[in-house]
C-alpha cells in the first residue's frame, strides 16, 4: 500500500488525479509583527524565518498545490480578551500578502500555490468568551477578511471542540459537546452563538459570489458580496460591546423592493424586512446580513 500511495504522488504533473492534492503548512504573519525588541516579536521573527526557509526548499513550492495557514488571532494578547482579537483582523491582509509574495518568489513560473486557512479561531485554546456572541463577531469578520485577502478556503476550528478552562462558555466549537469541567455546558448539539454567525457567513460566501468591498467605519465592519444573480449581500459586524444604530449608504446600486435583514442573537437568527435606506439596530457584537435585489 505504501508503494501504491508513493506511486500516486510521484505521478505529479504527468497525470495526478483531480482529487489528489499536496499541501504544506506555513505561517502567515503581518510584517508589522516582526519589528521591535519584545519577546513576542523575536519569536515571530523565528517563525517567519522558518516559513521562508521551508518555502525556499528546492522544488517544494513548485510541487505543492496549496499552503495551509492557521489564523488564531493576535500573538500578543496577555489577558486574552476579545478586543485585541477583533483588532487583529486588520493584520490579515498584510499577513496573507506577505505569504503570497514568499510563495510566488519561490515557485516556478506559471505555478500558483493556493492559500487555505485550515484552522481559524480567536485563540489556540478556549477562553471564557469563545462560545459567546463576541467570538461570533470575530468569526464573521475574520472569515470574510481571509477570503477577501486571497484565501481560497476558510475552516473554523471546530464543529465540536469541548469545554475547557472551567467556564460554561469556554468552547471553541460551533456545537456544544455537553461535557463538564468544573461547570457544565449546554446539552450536546446545542447551537452556540458562533454557529449562527457561521450560518450568515455561509449565506454570503457562496460559489460564484464576488467580494466587492470591505470597510470598517467606527464600530462596524462591512463586507459586500455581489451574487451571480445580481443581488447584493452585505454582512455587517458590530465589533463593540454596546448597541449601534446604522443604515446603508448605497452608491451605484439601485435596490428593488424591501431588503431581508437577518440578525444573530445568542440563540438564533432574527428575520425582518426593511427598506434599503432604513436605519436599524445592531446589538453588541451582533452579525447582520442585508440581502438586496435589483
Amino acid at each position: 500500500m505504501l508503494c501504491a500511495e508513493r506511486h500516486r504522488v510521484q505521478q505529479g504533473d504527468e497525470g495526478r488525479g483531480p482529487t489528489v492534492q499536496i499541501g504544506v503548512e506555513l505561517l502567515a504573519l503581518d510584517p508589522a509583527w516582526l519589528t521591535g525588541s519584545s519577546p513576542t516579536s523575536a519569536r515571530l521573527r523565528y517563525f517567519n524565518s522558518w516559513t521562508k526557509e521551508v518555502a525556499a526548499t528546492s522544488g517544494l513550492t513548485s510541487a505543492v498545490d496549496f499552503a495551509d495557514v492557521h489564523w488564531l488571532g493576535t500573538y500578543d494578547n496577555p489577558d486574552w480578551t476579545i478586543g485585541p482579537e477583533l483588532a487583529s483582523v486588520a493584520n490579515i491582509g498584510p499577513a496573507i500578502a506577505s505569504l503570497r509574495r514568499t510563495l510566488d518568489t519561490n515557485s516556478r513560473q506559471g505555478h500558483h500555490v493556493r492559500i487555505l486557512a485550515g484552522e481559524v479561531n480567536s485563540a489556540p485554546a478556549a477562553m471564557p468568551y469563545s462560545a459567546t456572541q463576541s467570538n461570533a463577531a470575530y468569526l464573521a469578520d475574520t472569515e470574510l477578511a481571509l477570503l477577501a485577502a486571497g484565501a481560497r478556503e476558510v475552516h473554523w476550528f471546530g464543529l465540536y471542540s469541548a469545554l475547557q478552562r472551567g467556564s460554561p462558555t469556554a468552547d471553541l466549537g460551533l456545537l456544544s459537546t455537553g461535557n463538564c469541567q468544573e461547570t457544565c455546558e449546554s446539552p450536546v448539539g446545542t447551537r452556540l452563538p458562533t454557529y449562527y454567525a457561521q450560518q450568515l457567513v455561509s449565506a454570503v460566501a457562496r460559489p460564484g459570489g464576488r467580494l466587492i468591498g470591505r470597510s470598517t467605519t467606527g464600530a462596524i465592519a462591512t463586507h459586500a458580496v455581489r451574487e451571480p444573480d445580481g443581488s447584493l449581500a452585505i454582512l455587517l459586524v458590530n465589533r463593540s460591546a454596546g448597541p449601534v444604530r446604522t443604515r446603508l449608504a448605497l452608491r451605484g446600486y439601485r435596490a428593488r423592493g424591501c431588503a431581508a435583514l437577518l440578525r444573530t442573537r445568542g440563540d438564533g437568527i432574527q428575520h425582518d424586512l426593511v427598506r434599503p435606506t432604513d436605519a436599524f439596530d445592531l446589538p453588541a457584537y451582533a452579525v447582520a446580513l442585508v440581502q438586496l435585489h435589483r
